[in-house]
């Protein structure tokens, strides 16, 4: 057999194997698409890398966080459906058999039908992140945090240096929703037009103003309207500008103390502002332990709450029966002098207006109704205004005793429990989980019900996530690595996301090789059953190629030609594949001629050659076309070498002439 010879059959059985292979291939990718090997593999690979080595209980968890990552935007988008009735056919039919291949087992993909083939790094960190509520969570912590900040270590500061001009600055002016509850304080504290007294109304105003400019910045960073770097300068310049107007009315040893607590809590250098914006903003280890302790923070709340709800109760009734005892009192008094020095009209007429006021404290025990009994006294006609300005004077001094009785109880309260989280000792539960429980407390403590509200969604939202012990050790040793490589604050998300996509990709890499041996064992078992279908038996095609001269031409020929044509596999070289596969008789199939002389020297389909020969075609199948066609190529070209090149048509042309 000369090297000719061989060269053709090696072309002839490599061209058989290539139209095996493409008919494999397109088999075992409908299998792949019908039932969703690449997407469920991807899952399973995605569950796999959030569970580690967990087992029971935290499967269940592990399954319940990827179904959250499942319906992340980012990934649902990564999943788009065609519309309309005849273009979603092929994806219900495909749904119809894969629920039929997986009847008894669970919806791998949830309460979704499908899910994508591929998702990329990035998707999968942003997804994880956004699911776990991290940057949220980063954002809303970093602004309690600020406003914390502003009323222990800067407000009441400011307040405790301000209050030999009003002993109530602190605890008033602070809680003043707009401009027109400061107005109705200072009418109530009776401003003179004396020097000294708009000296007076100046602080306030000013304090007031300070404190609406610092809540203003503070907004615009809870709604992302401005980041931490600028958030904390606004509040540095207007500090300033506020600081600056104090120089007009306040002594120079006030204006020292001012920018002592200016630079004690904003800082003085770069370093010291670096250093106050790593401590407004959580790390993401702490924010780690907070969602992993949601359980335990939401119970001790809850506790709180429900015992600062009893005492608080208490302590507001007996605030209130003795605002109303003093109020009785006041008003048995005046109308004692009214009745002595007033006539029987006028008598009257205020005699009415204390019968009111009585009913009023006789009708409400539980609370002291300032408004309503403002709003009598108020029905007072202008003849009787030194009764009028009597009793509201009155009530007014009655009403700011009720209100601070009832706060020194909210902030005893605060205080306790403050002291009781801050104290304690348990090392299962981390400081910044004890940090949220104070942010709690002291919004409760303010009165902040709509930002308590928000909190409390954050954290109901962080017990539904089910985060598992491996996923929690993995993210926190990512976290750790993270802190170590940056020290710009504003690049702690983007790096642990990074971080993140690595671990994504590490964890694909191995997933890819798993993927590629289970598809490489169906494409044996794919080319087994083409390979017995076809009844193609190497070991018989071999025989026949290396006896018949004629076929072994006229296959070699074609397959010459194909390659020579096509230098890689376009579709349309598989077209002249197909096309030359209806023309050519190859030595494969059940037909009676083929049969007869595979059937030589062998007796019965049990033979062994029968099987070795089949299974020697389905190893080579499962190689793929790809590598035939490469394979084919490179024959083709070592059987051209050194052949005579055919004359081109100009040579022609010119040996004619």
């Amino acid at each position: 057999m000369n090297l000719p010879t061989i060269i053709d059959i090696a072309i002839s059985l490599i061209f058989v194997y290539l139209i095996l292979s493409l008919l494999a291939s397109e088999i075992q990718e409908l299998l792949a698409t019908l039932l969703q090997w690449r997407a469920v593999h991807l899952k399973e690979s995605i569950e796999g890398l959030l569970s580690g080595d967990s087992q029971g209980e935290e499967l269940t968890k592990v399954r319940q966080l990827s179904n959250q990552i499942y319906e992340n935007p980012l990934v649902k988008g990564l999943n788009q459906e065609a519309k309309g009735f005849l273009a979603t056919l092929p994806r219900k039919f495909s749904r119809i058999i894969g629920s039929i291949f997986r009847f008894g087992r669970q919806n791998i993909f949830g309460q979704n039908n499908s899910g994508p083939s591929f998702m990329s790094s990035q998707v999968f960190a942003s997804s994880l992140l956004d699911t776990l509520k991290i940057p949220e969570l980063t954002h809303k912590i970093t602004a309690l945090n600020m406003r914390i900040l502003l009323r222990e270590k800067l407000l009441n500061k400011i307040g405790n240096i301000l209050e030999e001009y009003d002993n109530s600055i602190n605890r008033f002016n602070l809680s003043f929703k707009n401009q027109n509850e400061l107005n109705k304080y200072l009418k109530y504290l009776g401003i003179a037009e004396d020097e000294a007294s708009q000296h007076r109304s100046e602080i306030l105003i000013d304090f007031y103003k300070l404190i609406n400019n610092l809540n203003k910045v503070i907004l615009f960073f809870d709604n992302k309207q401005a980041d931490l770097v600028i958030t904390v300068d606004k509040i540095a310049e207007d500090l300033d500008e506020y600081i600056q107007k104090c120089q007009n009315y306040l002594p120079e040893y006030q204006i020292t103390q001012l920018k002592s607590l200016q630079e004690e809590t904003l800082g003085n250098t770069p370093k010291d502002r670096v250093y106050l914006l790593r401590e407004l903003q959580p790390n993401i280890s702490e924010l780690l332990n907070i969602i992993w302790e949601a359980k335990e923070i939401s119970a001790r709340w809850q506790t709180y709450q429900n015992q600062k709800q009893v005492v608080e109760k208490e302590a507001l009734i007996a605030a209130a029966q003795e605002a109303n005892q003093k109020t009785q009192a006041i008003i048995d008094e005046l109308q004692q002098s009214t009745e002595a020095s007033q006539s029987d009209d006028t008598s009257g007429e205020i005699k009415n207006i204390y019968n009111e006021i009585g009913v009023i404290l006789t009708s409400n025990t539980s609370t002291y109704d300032y408004d309503q009994l403002i709003n009598v006294i108020n029905n007072l006609a202008d003849s009787q205004d030194t009764v009028k300005v009597s009793l509201t004077d009155n009530i007014n001094q009655i009403n700011y005793s009720y209100q601070t009785s009832i706060q020194d109880e909210s902030d005893r309260l605060y205080n306790n429990f403050r002291q009781e989280v801050e104290s304690e000792e348990d090392e299962q539960f981390s400081s910044t989980s004890k940090r949220v429980l104070i942010i709690l407390a002291f919004l409760d403590n303010l009165h902040q019900v709509k930002e308590i509200n928000h909190l409390e969604q954050k954290i109901a939202q962080l017990l539904a996530l089910h985060l598992p012990e491996a996923t929690r050790q993995n993210l926190v040793l990512l976290a750790e690595k993270t802190q170590t490589k940056f020290e710009d604050v504003k690049e702690d998300l983007t790096k642990f996301e990074q971080e993140v996509s690595s671990w994504f990709n590490r964890s694909m890499e191995r997933a890819s090789g798993v993927y590629k041996r289970n598809a490489k064992l169906v494409a044996i078992i794919i080319g087994f059953i083409v390979a017995l279908a076809a009844n193609a038996d190497t070991l018989h095609m071999f025989n026949m190629l290396s006896k018949d001269e004629a076929l072994r031409a006229v296959i070699a020929q074609t397959a010459n030609d194909i390659a020579v044509r096509n230098s890689e596999l376009t579709p349309q070289a598989i077209e002249e594949i197909n096309q030359a596969t209806e023309t050519l008789t190859l030595p494969i199939g059940w037909g009676e001629v083929n049969r007869k002389n595979q059937s030589k020297n062998r007796k019965g389909l049990l033979n062994i050659r029968y099987i070795f020969g089949w299974l020697i075609t389905a190893i080579a199948i499962s190689m793929g076309s790809s590598f035939w066609y490469d394979l084919l190529g490179k024959i083709v070209d070592v059987g051209n070498v050194g052949k005579k090149p055919q004359p081109s048509n100009d040579s022609q042309n010119s040996n004619n002439s």
